[in-house]
């Protein structure tokens, strides 16, 4: 397999999840909906991406191969590591210096930042692999639909799933990456 430098368009698609990552209100939200809902934050990174590049839905051979990432990297590495550096963060160990566990905490944060970059690897080499029109400008609309459609279908989940509640949180997330108003997506999501 090709490193990620290799790959044709990796770096721009590695800066553009860095960007919407750190703008306004997404960390929040995103982590939000992977505390609340067990969706993986690359992934939803990853569905915008997509809609952004008129990649339009997801097939089922595209969707088998995002749930093989998701189910072979995602839950055994990089919610382990998550789940220790939580762990580091949230316990009171006495008997180790709290510098100590600091210093431990940021390695393995970067150790994270890291196995989420090649768990976006993993899913941009799907989408690489697979012939697109890009000529095709999606409307905002069909970003929208096609990117929690593809965000549910990777997660095996149904519209109807009880979502309503976390839609300000799609809202954020989604603004920032079609760079919108939360409103025109709000307004969406009111048609839908």
């Amino acid at each position: 397999m090709k490193e990620p430098s290799e790959i044709a368009g990796f770096d721009e698609f590695w800066q553009y999840c860095l960007r919407l990552y750190d703008s306004e209100g997404v960390k929040e939200a995103v982590l939000k909906l992977q505390d609340q809902l067990e969706l993986d934050v690359c992934v939803l990174l990853f569905a915008c991406w997509s809609a952004n590049q008129s990649a339009g839905g997801w097939n089922v051979e595209q969707l088998k191969r995002i749930k093989s990432v998701i189910h072979n990297w995602q839950y055994p590495v990089v919610s382990e590591i998550r789940k220790v550096r939580t762990f580091l963060k949230e316990s009171e160990l006495a008997s180790i210096p709290h510098s100590v566990c600091s210093e431990l905490r940021t390695q393995l944060l970067q150790l994270e930042l890291e196995a989420e970059k090649a768990e976006l690897h993993s899913l941009f080499l799907i989408l690489a692999e697979t012939e697109r029109d890009d000529t095709e400008v999606a409307s905002l609309q069909c970003q929208v639909v096609v990117a929690e459609k593809n965000i549910l279908a990777a997660h095996g989940l149904e519209p109807d799933h009880g979502l309503k509640h976390m839609r300000p949180a799609f809202q954020v997330l989604f603004a920032s990456a079609f760079e919108v108003s939360q409103d025109e997506v709000a307004g969406i999501f009111e048609r839908l």
